[in-house]
C-alpha cells in the first residue's frame, strides 16, 4: 500500500524511486510501476485535453482558428513508448539508454532547483501560495482513497 501510495501522490518520478527505495527492492518496483502508468496515460490526458480546447477555440473565435501546439516531449514520450515496444532495441541498447535517461533526470533535476525561487512564489500572491498548500494535501487524499479502495478490493 505505501509503495502504491507514493507511486500516485509523488509528482516525479526520480522522486518516487527515491522515496520508496526506503521500503525495500519490491516496493521500489511497485512504486515504479504505479509512476510509470501514470506518465504512460500522459498522451492520453494531454492529446485530449488539446482537442478539447481547440474545438472551444474555434467555436468562440470564428474569425481564425487557432491550432493547438503538441508538447515536444511528448511527442519523445511517444516515440520512446514505440520504440521500446517493438523489440528494436538490444538489452545493451537499452542500458545504455537507461543510462542517459538517469543523466538527463539528474540535469533536470538540478534545472528545476537552480530555478526555484521562493521570493517568486511569494510574489505570487496569498491566493497562489495557499494554492500551492492545499494541492498536495488535494492529491494525498485521492491517492490515500484510491489505496483504500484497492486494499478493500482485494
Amino acid at each position: 500500500p505505501s509503495a502504491v501510495f507514493l507511486g500516485a501522490y509523488i509528482h516525479e518520478v526520480a522522486q518516487v524511486v527515491a522515496a520508496s527505495d526506503v521500503y525495500g527492492e519490491a516496493a521500489n518496483t511497485a512504486a515504479t510501476t504505479v509512476i510509470m502508468i501514470r506518465v504512460a496515460m500522459l498522451p492520453v490526458v494531454i492529446f485530449g485535453l488539446l482537442m478539447i480546447l481547440a474545438w472551444r477555440d474555434r467555436k468562440e473565435c470564428e474569425q481564425e482558428e487557432n491550432e493547438a501546439t503538441v508538447p515536444v516531449f511528448l511527442l519523445c514520450l511517444v516515440a520512446a513508448i514505440v520504440v521500446a515496444n517493438t523489440g528494436w532495441l538490444t538489452p545493451e541498447g537499452i542500458a545504455a539508454l537507461t543510462k542517459i535517461s538517469s543523466i538527463c533526470l539528474i540535469v533536470s533535476m538540478v534545472a528545476i532547483g537552480a530555478n526555484t525561487s521562493i521570493k517568486g512564489v511569494m510574489l505570487l500572491g496569498p491566493r497562489a501560495v495557499s494554492a500551492l498548500q492545499i494541492q498536495p494535501a488535494i492529491i494525498a487524499a485521492i491517492s490515500a482513497t484510491g489505496v483504500g479502495i484497492m486494499m478493500m478490493a482485494s
